[in-house]
């Protein structure tokens, strides 16, 4: 599978071709800082491109179903997710965080590191945090200025609800500015009462474990044979 460090060479060598000369920035805090920034944007906007992708894609949407098949939000929740989506989402990382890492290798003489945790990425970090937060069952809403940035647990009922007017709204993972840009934002004028899940009991296909797995592949089978009969 297409890897960030792969993605990553490739870009450097692409701009090593369209660039006469590379490293001429040094290697210091600031850079640190802004890589960091640029790391933490892009890897939100890669998993945002990811679940825009696995909503409108059929094929892909049975796969994502699982995700929505869950009764009720809790942080356990974030990861119900199927091993084909977290190929999609892999896919996706690498592709637009490779595209931002090879900038930096490419223009900085020096180490290109972002700032870390007990040698993580606060990038990483902090996104794993806030899917737990986020599918938190607590209505919590940031209000209509600071939920244009940053996507509150009441925004992600939203795109966990069944009603029509909900569909493909809000994918945001963290910040819900994408969401802002490209016309999928809906926030929250007060607390609701929602019906999360899938429509017409769909959810109940997916209750045995086995289900999770397994199901999402003969569904997915059933609408490509559907495609090229």
């Amino acid at each position: 599978m297409i890897t960030v460090v792969a993605a990553s060479d490739f870009y450097t060598a692409l701009l090593g071709l369209v660039f006469v000369e590379g490293d001429i920035i040094s290697s210091t805090n600031i850079t640190t800082t802004f890589y960091t920034i640029f790391a933490i944007l892009s890897l939100d906007f890669a998993l945002w491109v990811s679940h825009y992708i696995t909503h409108k894609v059929p094929i892909l949407w049975e796969f994502h179903k699982i995700h929505h098949a869950a009764a009720v939000l809790n942080p356990v929740t974030a990861y119900r997710i199927h091993p084909v989506e977290k190929i999609v989402q892999g896919i996706c990382i690498a592709i637009i965080l490779g595209f931002v890492n090879a900038i930096f290798i490419f223009f900085i003489d020096g180490e290109v590191r972002a700032f870390t945790i007990w040698s993580t990425s606060i990038a990483t970090i902090g996104s794993n945090f806030y899917a737990n937060l986020r599918h938190s069952h607590i209505w919590l809403d940031f209000g209509s200025v600071i939920g244009r940035v940053v996507s509150s647990p009441a925004q992600h009922f939203i795109h966990h609800s069944t009603a029509k007017e909900h569909l493909d709204k809000n994918f945001a993972i963290v910040f819900s500015l994408w969401d802002w840009i490209f016309g999928t934002l809906v926030i929250p004028k007060e607390k609701t009462q929602l019906n999360i899940g899938l429509a017409n009991n769909e959810h109940l296909e997916y209750s045995p474990v086995w289900g999770l797995y397994f199901t999402p592949f003969a569904k997915a089978r059933k609408l490509f044979r559907s495609y090229v009969s």
